[in-house]
């Protein structure tokens, strides 16, 4: 017996992917930019470069900036030691 017209019903084939979808994997494979395109590039914001160096700052101490705080209320801060310290720097730097 003969059975004509089966539609190719005559074993297992290999399944092909359909054409767009293998241009697309081939649209993002990586490639080197074309002499005279530009690479993509990513600009970072000032404040972004900012908000990065402040997050590395140290921990605040605020026992010590309670600390402080307490002898400048009590005028026990501003002694001539330190006033004499933050005037010689103020001249270093200006030099």
């Amino acid at each position: 017996m003969n059975v004509p017209n089966t539609g190719g019903l005559d074993g297992a084939r290999p399944v092909q992917p359909i054409r767009p979808v293998r241009d697309a994997q081939r649209a993002y494979q990586t490639q080197e930019p074309a002499r005279g395109e530009r690479a993509d590039s990513a600009d970072i914001s000032q404040e972004a470069k900012m908000l990065k160096q402040v997050s590395e700052l140290p921990e605040v101490r605020q026992d010590r900036i309670n600390e402080l705080k307490a002898l400048i209320d009590s005028g026990q801060f501003e002694t001539e030691e330190r006033v004499r310290g933050a005037v010689n720097r103020m001249i270093d730097e200006s030099l």
